[in-house]
């Protein structure tokens, strides 16, 4: 899924599988300008790759490369969007 997601220009990809069968991408993409476009492959990529017991897809979309916690601000300036899927 890794080598996917670069191969479509996705950088600072982190894909973490949390206990509750979710899989949590967060990820950037600085050639796709739109970032409905970008969390939209995104997210089709993962749901072809997503091992079988995966329940819900969440996507988070940094800009400028920024490292993003939840319950607290990016690090630095930038836009961050959340979406999930079923």
């Amino acid at each position: 899924m890794y080598e996917a997601l670069f191969r479509q220009d996705f950088k600072d990809v982190r894909i973490r599988m949390e206990p509750n069968a979710r899989l949590s991408l967060t990820l950037t993409n600085s050639r796709i300008s739109q970032m409905s476009r970008a969390v939209g492959r995104a997210a089709r990529t993962t749901l072809l790759l997503a091992p079988l017991e995966t329940t819900e897809i969440r996507v988070t979309y940094t800009t400028n490369a920024c490292l993003w916690r939840p319950m607290s601000s990016p690090i630095c300036a930038s836009s961050i969007a959340t979406s999930t899927a079923c």
